[in-house]
């Protein structure tokens, strides 16, 4: 690493330490719970892009240790002329793409990604391991500090990458690391990305049926009656996850909406969409849920609650009525309640 990227990566890893709650929101539990999630939508983004099958969170203690069966950090390619791994640069500054290898769409599970090297500043140590090809690399960290450069711990045909790290106490003062605190959220997780395997501890989450199998399973969901719509359709502009269940007894539809993985809690163009949709059809069901996955979600706002994508609304509500008007016919549901 140059001199000058040295002092780059040195006043990087000052500002974030010295004023964390600017990349992870706070120091209280919700930015404990965001380094762990971090890592989290890494590997999510690896399985979306069809290179990973599951991800595992194991806590134990103070330390937090996070797998996946991904292709591993490129710690066997150079960064720069200094021989510096890639790998080390992710996990120690800034990189160009939203993601490491340049794949898109990217998920995030919280309101905004703060970085691998963020986590890494805000942990006391840090160990990476990762497989590439037929190595098995190890690197360490300090607060962020490199202990030594990356070195082959291990040959064989092993894949994926686990990352273990401790938050560093002095950071998160009297802020406890909590598997239940992250149930529901790995949990609604494992629903919002049809077929990949969520692993908490000892549990393990999976549906293959996305946001109905929420629907089915929840029981604040499943007591409600009737039959559940379910979609998971994908076009070159985005894909659509939804579900739909029962009959409101209010005027209003409860709607739960997500776009990327973050919860869009004042909805937006995917979820009007999807009003739209079941407006045509004149069905008000009780519950609602749909999740947009993109590669270039806009958001009116730095806050990210609530999307709003120019263009495409009309385009999503066709893509869902196409689905929903035969299902409606054939359920005996909305404007079809009468049909026999």
């Amino acid at each position: 690493m140059s001199d000058s990227a040295q002092i780059t990566t040195q006043k990087l890893r000052e500002m974030v330490r010295l004023r964390p709650a600017m990349y992870i929101g706070s120091t209280d539990e919700a930015g404990l719970d965001h380094l762990i999630i971090e890592l989290f939508d890494n590997s999510v983004d690896q399985f979306l892009a069809g290179e990973a099958s599951n991800v595992n969170v194991e806590i134990t203690g103070n330390s937090v240790r996070v797998t996946d069966d991904g292709p591993g950090l490129p710690f066997d390619m150079q960064h720069d002329a200094l021989g510096e791994s890639l790998a080390t640069q992710y996990l120690t500054n800034f990189h160009n793409s939203p993601t490491a290898d340049g794949h898109v769409p990217h998920i995030h599970f919280d309101a905004v990604g703060c970085g691998l090297f963020v986590v890494n500043y805000l942990s006391s140590l840090m160990t990476c391991r990762s497989w590439r090809g037929t190595n098995l690399w190890e690197q360490q960290f300090v607060q962020g500090e490199p202990t030594s450069s990356p070195r082959i711990v291990a040959t064989g045909t092993g894949r994926g990458t686990e990352i273990e790290f401790t938050p560093d106490a002095s950071i998160f003062k009297d802020t406890m690391l909590s598997a239940e605190r992250l149930r529901m959220q790995l949990f609604v997780a494992a629903h919002l990305v049809p077929g990949i395997v969520v692993g908490l501890q000892n549990e393990r989450f999976q549906s293959w049926q996305g946001l109905s199998g929420l629907l089915r399973v929840t029981s604040a969901f499943s007591q409600i009656p009737g039959p559940v719509f379910s979609m998971d359709r994908n076009t070159e502009k985005f894909r659509i996850i939804a579900a739909a269940k029962g009959l409101a007894k209010e005027k209003t539809v409860a709607h739960f909406s997500w776009a990327n993985g973050f919860y869009t809690v004042q909805g937006g163009t995917h979820a009007t969409a999807f009003a739209n949709a079941l407006g045509s059809v004149r069905w008000k069901p009780a519950m609602a849920m749909i999740h947009l996955i993109m590669n270039e979600p806009q958001f009116s706002g730095t806050s990210k609650t609530r999307l709003c994508v120019k263009g495409l609304q009309s385009a999503m509500a066709a893509l869902i009525r196409e689905q929903l008007k035969p299902w409606c016919q054939n359920n005996k549901v909305g404007r079809y309640a009468g049909d026999h």
